[in-house]
């Protein structure tokens, strides 16, 4: 989201002013999703994202929801990941979700769930998330901490 997207207007039945912004009307998109992941390890991730808005007129009623598919890699470590994942922005800037992943050295896998909790104020996001492993093998190397910082970029608006 940029500076370019915001505006004001003024209706002609009404002398007050209106804060327009392109979130106020339902949207349905298609993005690209590139982010860092880091803890005691690090990786880098992308993928494609399903962003929809929904919003409110009122200060505190925006809210958007992404559904993302995304791939991870360590270049160090050579520890590639799968990532299902979903992210919901509320009041503005407070962004709760989760991630389903799969991480393999190409010799273990290791399964885990991944709720998260951070904030993110338009299509970016700083997450904090604490990764559960569902199946463990001998992959010790998966961060179970995580700080994540993720940029959502919108390629297509899709038809409503």
């Amino acid at each position: 989201m940029s500076i370019n997207n915001i505006g004001f207007s003024q209706t002609d039945s009404d002398s007050s002013m209106t804060f327009l912004n392109r979130f106020q009307t339902p949207y349905h998109g298609i993005g690209i999703i590139a982010g860092i992941d880091a803890w005691q390890t690090s990786s880098i991730e992308i993928g494609i994202s399903d962003i929809r808005h929904r919003s409110s007129f009122c200060a505190f009623g925006s809210y958007y929801y992404s559904n993302n598919l995304s791939v991870s890699y360590n270049p160090f470590q050579q520890i590639a990941g799968i990532h299902l994942n979903r992210n919901s922005c509320f009041l503005g800037a407070i962004m709760i979700g989760y991630d389903l992943n799969a991480q393999t050295d190409f010799t273990y896998t290791n399964l885990g769930f991944r709720p998260s909790i951070g904030f993110g104020p338009g299509m970016w996001t700083l997450e904090y998330g604490y990764n559960f492993q569902l199946v463990r093998t001998s992959l010790e190397t998966i961060n179970t901490h995580s700080i994540s910082f993720k940029w959502r970029f919108e390629v297509k608006e899709l038809k409503k």
